[in-house]
């Protein structure tokens, strides 16, 4: 429940600011957006990543990455809305001593289907990179352990598809992610919940 109460929270302020709010497309040529999102990554995984061994249903959390999006229209009531996400504070284990940060960019294709909802789907590409401050870590039994004093990064094509609801000038958006969708080895599950405000146009 600690990991879910920030999205809540989130989540009810937000749409208290579009229930306040005047209707509005979410899509319209020529709109710049900029937001934060709450993404979970690891969906329905079996291994953990936590101390205690407890495997949270949601995967591993990533709060705040910021993104950015441009939206022009392309066929008849078609838009073309590419984005750009990066986690301009990258998320740190409980001792420090490993920082992960992402990396998105998306190349959705959407559509309005009435006065304030619209629906998405595309393509994109995923980057994600784990930065290691080396050192060790000795549990209670008096085993060690070592932390890498190096960085990996690991990048997957994937597949999404959301809906999201407008209000005036705020957007609020559900996508669900496919990471590596054509590896059986390497695909898992990602969830986006992006805030946005899209006030300014081109």
């Amino acid at each position: 429940m600690k990991t879910l109460k920030p999205v809540f929270t989130n989540l009810l302020f937000a749409g208290s600011l579009l229930l306040a709010g005047p209707r509005a497309l979410g899509f319209d040529s020529g709109r710049i957006g900029l937001g934060t999102n709450q993404i979970f990554v690891g969906m329905f995984n079996k291994v953990t990543t936590q101390n205690t061994g407890k495997n949270d249903f949601l995967g591993t959390h990533h709060m705040f990455p910021i993104t950015l999006n441009y939206q022009t229209q392309s066929v008849s009531d078609w838009f073309w809305a590419p984005s750009l996400t990066y986690s301009l504070l990258p998320r740190k284990t409980e001792d420090g001593s490993i920082e992960e940060s992402l990396l998105i960019i998306g190349s959705p294709f959407g559509q309005n289907f009435s006065q304030n909802w619209d629906w998405f789907a595309g393509p994109g590409i995923y980057r994600y990179t784990v930065k290691g401050k080396g050192g060790s870590y000795t549990d209670p039994s008096n085993n060690s352990f070592y932390y890498p004093d190096s960085s990996s990064t690991s990048q997957l094509v994937y597949l999404s598809g959301g809906i999201g609801n407008t209000m005036g000038d705020f957007r609020l958006a559900l996508e669900a992610l496919c990471l590596g969708c054509m590896s059986s080895q390497k695909r898992t599950f990602a969830l986006s919940l992006l805030f946005s405000y899209q006030g300014w146009s081109l």
